[in-house]
């Protein structure tokens, strides 16, 4: 590139650079360029401690550090974090994080920070701790609560009661309190003394009252035991507690078994400290003013009693009448039945709930049963019924249910209750409705003599009609059966009832 002739360099390479090649050659040049070569390693060199100068510079220079990464946790929140800080202090003083005194903080602020390291801060929190009525608050980093009051300087005995936010727990089981404690507090154990007979003991309670510290210590108290002061009394230090025990005896009441003591000379009195009362015909066993006796065994039995009314029914009877004017077989009711009422007063008495005597104390009948009175007829009136075989005159008719039997389902017996052979026209009857011998006619069998009593029935009006095995015909049903004259010597005019006859 040429060179401008009005600005051109003094540097005398930049002259040689002008020169033409073929004055390169002449003697004269030869000389400035032996010249100008030797300048050559005094520039490289100078260059070279200037890049060796640039180098240590850049690596002494803070933003030429390499940053480092690290974990930091607040309260249990963890984020991860870049820096070119050395020490854990010199971290929390460019992240603006300033801590209390009871803050905690790992590695400790001196360490020097290390790629990969975790910093662990926790806030210390507050603490309400309560100790015999006076509250303080703590700000602490503790969990435990056995660690807070120790932090805290102060230490527990087995009287004293401890309550953690709100739950009430033995202070050995302080240490192992499975959640950070928020409110913590404690009633410190008072001394007491307890006269009990012949037996002092030294208590310490944590308790309000007497009767509670008493209560924790294991101290049986009765009813009738005299406290001084009364169990109610508040605890105070270096109170001595007087115990007179009373006699023990056993009442049974109400089904309960209650051991007591007293002071009382009979039963009533021991009865009265228990606040038992006998009302009405309540008694005991022994009685009321018997003399009381160390170990006696007292039983109150509850009377009670009951006056209550039982009315009773009284059936009346029912009354046959036979009338000559009313045909046979039909009936009239001359009188209406009529229940009579007998009402009874009972006193019942109950011990202990159990029913132990019924007394009757009236016994009144408020009603008179009136009979039923009922007209049979015995008018018997000969009539006609025309058959296959052709009129026939009957005197009475009735509706059975016919069944049929042969030798055959009978086992091969062929003899009936009266003699003859059975065979068709042989009819089995019931003989409170049918007499033996009695001639018959039955609708689609025909005509036939009660000769036999067949199976067992389950009322009299069921018939059985007689055949041989060679002509045996299966009958399941009602018919109408006629008695045909002549009329028998004895008549059965009142009829079994049918009440219980399946039409």
């Amino acid at each position: 590139m040429p060179v401008d002739p009005n600005n051109k360099p003094s540097h005398d390479f930049y002259a040689l650079a002008d020169t033409p090649l073929e004055d390169i050659t002449r003697p004269g040049t030869m000389s400035r360029v032996s010249r100008l070569r030797g300048w050559i390693p005094a520039v490289i060199a100078i260059l070279l401690i200037g890049a060796v100068l640039t180098g240590l510079l850049l690596t002494k220079s803070p933003s030429a550090e390499a940053a480092i990464t690290l974990t930091l946790s607040i309260d249990g929140q963890a984020s991860l974090v870049q820096t070119q800080a050395q020490t854990v202090a010199a971290f929390l003083e460019s992240q603006g994080i300033q801590l209390d005194v009871n803050d905690s903080v790992e590695p400790e602020p001196s360490q020097p920070l290390q790629t990969g390291m975790t910093i662990t801060i926790i806030r210390a929190r507050i603490v309400s701790l309560t100790v015999d009525g006076t509250t303080t608050l703590l700000r602490t980093n503790l969990d435990n609560p056995d660690a807070i009051l120790r932090s805290a300087g102060l230490t527990l005995s087995p009287a004293d009661r401890v309550f953690v936010d709100g739950t009430q727990t033995n202070p050995t089981d302080l240490v192992n309190w499975p959640i950070p404690a928020m409110n913590i507090s404690i009633a410190r154990g008072i001394e007491l003394q307890v006269v009990d007979g012949d037996e002092t003991r030294t208590l310490y309670t944590s308790r309000a009252t007497i009767g509670e510290a008493l209560f924790d210590g294991g101290i049986t108290l009765f009813l009738t035991d005299r406290v001084t002061p009364d169990v109610s009394s508040s605890v105070t230090p270096g109170l001595q507690v007087v115990i007179n025990r009373a006699h023990p005896i056993t009442i049974l009441i109400d089904g309960t078994r209650l051991e007591t003591r007293t002071t009382a000379a009979t039963v009533i009195g021991a009865l009265a400290e228990s606040s038992i009362a006998l009302n009405g015909l309540d008694y005991t066993v022994p009685g009321e003013d018997q003399p009381l006796v160390t170990g006696m065994a007292i039983r109150v039995i509850r009377v009670r009693e009951e006056l209550l009314t039982e009315q009773t029914i009284l059936p009346f009877e029912t009354i046959y009448q036979p009338d000559a004017e009313l045909a046979l077989d039909t009936r009239q009711v001359l009188q209406a039945g009529q229940e009579g009422m007998q009402q009874i007063d009972v006193r019942v008495r109950y011990e202990n709930d159990t029913q132990i005597s019924r007394t009757i104390e009236t016994d009144v009948i408020i009603r008179e049963p009136a009979n039923q009175i009922i007209a049979y007829g015995t008018n018997i009136m000969i009539q006609t019924i025309d058959t296959p075989e052709g009129p026939v005159q009957y005197w009475r008719r009735l509706r059975v249910y016919a069944t049929s039997y042969y030798p055959a389902g009978l086992g091969g017996s062929n003899i009936t209750a009266t003699g003859r052979l059975l065979q068709r026209g042989v009819i089995g009857v019931d003989t409170r409705l049918i007499p033996f011998d009695t001639n018959l006619y039955v609708e689609g069998y025909g005509t036939g003599i009660a000769a036999d009593t067949g199976p067992r029935r389950v009322h009299p009006y069921w018939l059985d009609l007689g055949y041989s095995d060679a002509d045996f015909v299966n009958w399941h049903e009602w018919v109408e059966v006629y008695l045909l004259l002549p009329i028998p010597d004895v008549v059965e005019y009142l009829l079994p009832p049918t009440s219980t006859v399946v039409p």
